[in-house]
């Protein structure tokens, strides 16, 4: 989720249980106003994660994590997304037969932050590691983990916005995560602050 300068909310959701092997199925991103109305603002997302708001606030990016990419829309007036774009794609588009078909990818956009240079740091939630996307889709830079723990999210911060947080653990699996907890989170320092 991510909150805009009007106070809209947009909210990303799977669109079917992963962890319960129910069939994969395209989902919708939500609006939520600050008067509490819901619309769907996207549909036919392959399983939307990561969101994030360039500084201007007229563009929405959302990680598509099994369409292997991120993508991009133009924020209309009223909180309406429109210009539907691939802004890059990062990995292969996995078959969606079935829940075991959707790791097939090699590049799976998950938890995002941008930056002041409208750059997006993403978790790749298969590879191991943030990348930092630049708005034409290229890959700039890539971070990883020590210990080759999976990266989830992360999140840009710290006093001059240059702390780049790694949301990690060692595999996404949510019976084991539940049962034996060793997420840890990570820092490091980049060159381009937070947006």
């Amino acid at each position: 989720m991510i909150v805009d300068a009007t106070g809209r909310a947009y909210v990303t959701h799977f669109g079917f249980d992963l962890f319960l092997g129910a069939p994969p199925a395209p989902s919708t991103l939500l609006c939520v106003e600050p008067t509490g109305e819901v619309r769907v603002v996207a549909s036919d997302l392959l399983f939307p994660n990561g969101v994030a708001i360039t500084s201007d606030g007229g563009t929405l990016i959302v990680a598509e994590t099994f369409g292997g990419r991120l993508t991009a829309f133009s924020i209309l007036a009223d909180g309406s997304l429109t210009d539907r774009r691939c802004l890059a794609q990062l990995g292969n588009e996995p078959s969606w037969e079935s829940v075991h078909t959707l790791l097939e990818t090699n590049f799976a956009p998950d938890g995002c932050a941008i930056d002041k240079e409208n750059c997006i740091w993403v978790a790749d939630a298969v590879g191991g590691r943030v990348a930092r996307v630049s708005s034409d889709g290229r890959i700039l830079e890539e971070r990883r983990p020590p210990q080759g723990l999976g990266v989830y999210s992360c999140a840009l911060g710290g006093s001059d916005g240059k702390t780049l947080l790694l949301c990690t653990a060692p595999d996404f699996d949510d019976v084991k995560r539940k049962a034996t907890p060793q997420a840890k989170l990570f820092t490091t320092t980049v060159s381009v602050p937070r947006a």
